[in-house]
């Protein structure tokens, strides 16, 4: 099958086709361009020495295509694009920097000002003097196995 450097049979060729599920790479593909929207952004801000990593951005993000939309809301981008908060905005302002001419993707990098999480880094609202854990960090911590 192909050139592949190793022997692979027929049917199990057929049970990775199995595998592929169209839907969910669409929704990776734009995934993938919402993060490379939002890494351009981060690096012009850095540059400019308004913030020193993705930890401390805080983004805002408008969508114009109502898919991106419903795919943001759909998975934690704070997690997939490794900042500390990510809120999705239903209008812009000249502070958005656009991914292109057609102002599909426009994102808004502010300094997010919090306590940093020492177990995950993740800059996050301290709600009391108690937990210096972020939320997410906290109930792994104290998960009951």
């Amino acid at each position: 099958v192909g050139n592949l450097p190793y022997n692979i049979s027929t049917p199990l060729i057929f049970k990775l086709l199995e595998w592929q599920d169209f839907e969910l790479e669409k929704k990776w593909y734009k995934i993938l361009d919402i993060k490379d929207a939002f890494s351009y952004t981060v690096e012009k801000k850095r540059n400019s020495k308004e913030i020193k990593s993705s930890l401390e951005a805080r983004a805002d993000i408008f969508f114009k295509d109502s898919e991106y939309k419903k795919i943001a809301e759909a998975f934690d981008l704070s997690e997939i694009l490794i900042s500390s908060k990510i809120e999705i905005s239903e209008s812009f302002d000249e502070n958005f920097i656009f991914n292109s001419n057609e102002k599909n993707i426009g994102i808004k990098i502010t300094k997010h000002e919090s306590e940093k999480c020492p177990r995950c880094w993740k800059l996050f609202e301290k709600v009391d003097d108690r937990n210096y854990l972020c939320e997410r960090c906290n109930s792994v911590v104290n998960a009951k196995i």
